[in-house]
């Protein structure tokens, strides 16, 4: 009986300190995933994320054109337009 009690014993410690093992590598393990989550974020707002050459949103409220630059363009008056009192001559040869 008692070879048995400590049969039962040492694997009772075995198990406790294979338990204490896999328990480190787990929050190892966990640290690593957290780890490679917050890269994985990061790298996808950069590849993903505004970058510097769209518009800034304040930039979409402006108007393409302003009302007194159209209504003074509608004023001006259209220059003349010339008109070429020759002809050219083809270039023989």
């Amino acid at each position: 009986m008692r070879k048995q009690d400590e049969k039962t014993q040492l694997t009772i410690e075995e198990l406790e300190k294979k338990n204490a093992q896999l328990e480190q590598r787990n929050k190892e393990l966990e640290a690593k995933m957290e780890y490679y989550k917050q890269q994985f974020a990061l790298l996808q707002a950069k590849r993903f994320g505004t970058s510097s050459e769209k518009t800034d949103k304040d930039q979409l409220d402006l108007q393409l054109f302003n009302e007194a630059e159209v209504s003074s363009a509608v004023l001006l008056a259209e220059p003349t337009l010339e008109t070429i009192s020759y002809t050219r001559k083809k270039k023989i040869g």
